[in-house]
């Protein structure tokens, strides 16, 4: 996140409540548009801060004095994070920032069965009959439209 705001993990902001209402924009009127808040509210953590003891973090900008980018992660992400860390400018491309890095351990992030996928095999679709087809394309598309995915 190229957020344009210092952040310090190490102090605590208040959280604001956030109700769903999926007919409207997510807001707090309470909220005070910090970083700070955001990653409260939404129970983020910044993992650079949990693996690294040493502060403050580097500039970001090649010309700043802070570090003003992040990658934030939810807590349930946080121990599938085997490493992070900042790199010093122009080590990857050309540019006016540090470029930042997780290496995740994938078997920890993906690991839950829940989301298993059975094989093609094993589900047994029937798309030959043209009445299952002709259901299943507009079920789908009312759901794609729906999630506003197109």
């Amino acid at each position: 996140m190229d957020a344009n705001e210092v952040y310090d993990p190490d102090q605590t902001a208040e959280t604001h409540p956030l109700l769903y209402d999926n007919t409207r924009l997510t807001q707090a009127a309470t909220h005070d548009s910090k970083l700070a808040t955001l990653v409260s509210t939404c129970g983020l953590c910044l993992p650079l801060a949990h693996q690294h003891t040493s502060r403050p973090f580097p500039a970001s900008l090649i010309r700043g004095r802070n570090q003003i980018d992040y990658i934030l992660v939810s807590q349930a992400i946080l121990p599938a994070i085997q490493c992070s860390g900042v790199m010093s400018h122009h080590s990857l491309v050309r540019g006016d920032h540090r470029p930042y890095y997780l290496d995740l351990d994938s078997a920890l992030l993906f690991a839950d069965p829940a989301y298993q996928i059975a094989p093609a095999s094993n589900r047994k679709l029937r798309l030959q009959d043209p009445r299952v087809v002709k259901k299943y394309n507009e079920t789908l598309h009312r759901l794609l439209g729906h999630r506003n995915v197109y």
